[in-house]
């Protein structure tokens, strides 16, 4: 590894159904990046996994008995509007793929009340922390949670534009798979922004299996033309990927991929 290397942040966006695009860009970006590890470790479970999230276990009908019972321990939370509790979803889904929090996983939410950034790492309640990432506001009800400190927040989705509006970590370029052309904040000298979605995308409706195909291969191709050029001038020559971080369904990605680096890795 060169001295020089950089450690850079890998930002994954939401949009539903929409970011069946994104394991095929994560795909290219492990076999492009510098510092990446071999393809065929880090591959099989994370691509079997992906494909499984995508078209079997999110947005699944069944979840929606589970998110729509009112929170009527929490009155403030009630007040505070949403249709869909999203806490006993990902609770599900957390407990099926047996998801822990990672060290090169940071899940981002907005507190409603700050309109500020909230990004869990180390010790959290995963579940949680993912609920309130997929959480789209009003539609979904904000989820409460207190950190470490005793401090009370009511978390929701942070909306793609907060990804470019807002850098959440200064002091690392960040490659941001952008899922939406809103342009809040122009990236910076050290930030590489890729437009990846599918035009004309199915953001609700469930894929099929071969809708999910060319959405991967979709993702991987916009990556190849989005950042081929910075590879082959040096500009990402000497960056190897420090972390993963997402909002809405980029965050449920982002913690199936590392959840199954990690049993990739224990497999070796």
């Amino acid at each position: 590894m060169s001295t020089n290397q950089k450690s850079a942040l890998v930002m994954l966006d939401g949009g539903a159904h929409a970011g069946a695009v994104q394991p095929g860009a994560i795909f290219w970006q492990q076999q492009n990046l510098a510092g990446k590890a071999p393809a065929a470790l880090f591959s099989a479970a994370q691509q079997v996994d992906l494909r499984r999230l995508m078209l079997q276990d999110f947005l699944n009908k069944g979840d929606l008995l589970r998110s729509i019972l009112p929170p009527l321990q929490s009155p403030k939370r009630l007040l505070l509007g949403g249709l869909a509790d999203q806490v006993p979803v990902m609770k599900r889904l957390v407990r099926k793929y047996g998801h822990e929090p990672q060290d090169n996983l940071a899940i981002v939410a907005l507190d409603l009340e700050s309109k500020s950034l909230y990004v869990f790492e180390g010790d959290y309640d995963l579940a949680v922390a993912l609920a309130a990432s997929c959480a789209p506001w009003p539609a979904a009800r904000p989820v409460e949670y207190r950190d470490r400190f005793g401090k009370l927040h009511y978390l929701v989705d942070a909306a793609a534009y907060l990804l470019h509006k807002e850098r959440i970590y200064p002091d690392h370029p960040a490659i941001i798979m952008r899922m939406f052309n809103v342009g809040r904040r122009q990236p910076e000298a050290d930030e590489h922004a890729v437009h990846i979605a599918y035009p004309r995308t199915k953001i609700v409706r469930r894929l099929t299996p071969r809708e999910y195909d060319k959405y991967w291969q979709h993702g991987y191709d916009a990556m190849e033309r989005g950042l081929r050029p910075a590879i082959d001038s040096g500009e990402l020559s000497d960056v190897s990927v420090w972390k993963y971080a997402g909002i809405s369904i980029g965050s449920l990605i982002a913690t199936t991929l590392c959840n199954a680096k990690i049993r990739d890795c224990a497999t070796v």
